[in-house]
């Protein structure tokens, strides 16, 4: 029974044309690239080039990321006291000027945008950052981008937020011994 549901599953998914080899897919928990798809079963490669073999009747949805265009979508912090028009105009200038790029801007449909401020959160602004690319290529694209905007970011004096600690000894007016004296060594025994 199980193999004929395969079967069946695998009908639908081949005449509905879910997805094809070399496409990028999410198959419940699974996500990877379509390496071959049969009546009976579809196989996937992710990321770390584990190959996943999957039953076509456990197939149940199939999120296909690579169908017609992609998107490159990411999230960028600044920090709290920066200018939020100042930062959305870099992002959009550094985002045209990708566009026109002879090499990365062939891979892009869209410019590279500031699309909305996403949260306000305890210690950053986060901006979204959406563009349209072939099908594929979103991965590249982001990492090249965010180097590119970081470069602008430190030109404008644009602050990203970074984590700060402070510490705490207390009160040292009543603590009866100072930090500098119990870090030093006692003092040796006097010879009388």
């Amino acid at each position: 029974q199980g193999i004929v549901r395969d079967y069946i599953h695998g009908i639908y998914i081949l005449t509905e044309d879910w997805y094809r080899v070399g496409e990028w897919v999410k198959i419940g928990d699974d996500e990877g690239e379509i390496e071959e798809v049969t009546l009976r079963r579809t196989v996937l490669r992710n990321m770390d080039g584990t190959m996943m073999i999957l039953p076509n009747s456990s197939v149940i949805t199939a999120s296909n990321m690579t169908r017609d265009l992609s998107r490159m979508n990411m999230t960028v912090r600044i920090a709290y006291g920066t200018n939020v028009e100042e930062a959305f105009a870099a992002i959009d200038l550094v985002g045209m000027e990708f566009k026109a790029d002879e090499v990365w801007g062939l891979d892009l449909l869209t410019a590279p945008s500031a699309v909305r401020i996403g949260d306000l959160g305890e210690s950053a602004i986060e901006i979204m950052i959406r563009a349209d690319t072939k099908p594929g290529t979103q991965w590249g694209l982001t990492g090249e981008f965010r180097k590119r905007l970081l470069a602008r970011f430190e030109m404008d004096d644009i602050a990203i937020p970074f984590q700060h600690l402070t510490v705490d000894f207390g009160d040292r007016q009543h603590s009866p011994r100072s930090l500098p004296e119990a870090a030093s060594p006692p003092a040796p025994p006097s010879a009388e």
